[in-house]
């Protein structure tokens, strides 16, 4: 019986005791378990990331579609500038152009006015000797007269004006 008893023993040892098998399935189980967790922590991180990657793609063709709208108006801008200082630089070139051509009217009016100037002053001293010549001969005309008036009245006068 003794035999029985530690057969039964054994057996009962046995029951409590993990079968390698069942170690197996254990551990297969709790690497499942252990997988499953890492796969819902993973997909919980990649959904966050996937998230975090879309908004900040998003953000980032917003502000490319604004950078190139911005790129486009300064473009535009920049030709219209250019356009207006190439038309102000027409402009210029003409009012140059115009102010070289009154000053060339002026210099010619200057010149033309110093002429003038010197053939009135020439005019002027003639008609001034002239008028100055005139006055002395209305001067002896009048003393000549004078001296006719005195010696016709009074003959011995007349010598001594002479």
């Amino acid at each position: 019986m003794a035999s029985a008893w530690t057969f039964v023993i054994l057996t009962a040892l046995r029951a409590d005791a993990v079968t390698p098998v069942q170690k197996v399935i254990n551990m297969v189980t709790d690497l499942r378990a252990k997988v499953t967790a890492e796969g819902r922590q993973e997909a919980e991180m990649y959904d966050e990331f996937a998230c975090f990657c879309k908004s900040k793609t998003d953000e980032k063709t917003e502000a490319i579609g604004e950078g190139e709208t911005s790129v486009n108006l300064l473009t535009t801008r920049i030709t219209t500038l250019q356009a207006t200082r190439d038309q102000l630089d027409i402009d210029i070139q003409d009012l140059n152009e115009q102010i070289a051509g009154f000053e060339g009217q002026v210099k010619s009016a200057k010149e033309m006015r110093a002429k003038e100037t010197s053939t009135f002053e020439a005019g002027l001293a003639d008609v001034t000797r002239a008028i100055t010549q005139m006055e002395r001969r209305q001067c002896q005309e009048v003393l000549t007269a004078l001296r006719r008036a005195i010696s016709a009245c009074s003959p011995l006068h007349v010598t001594n004006y002479r």
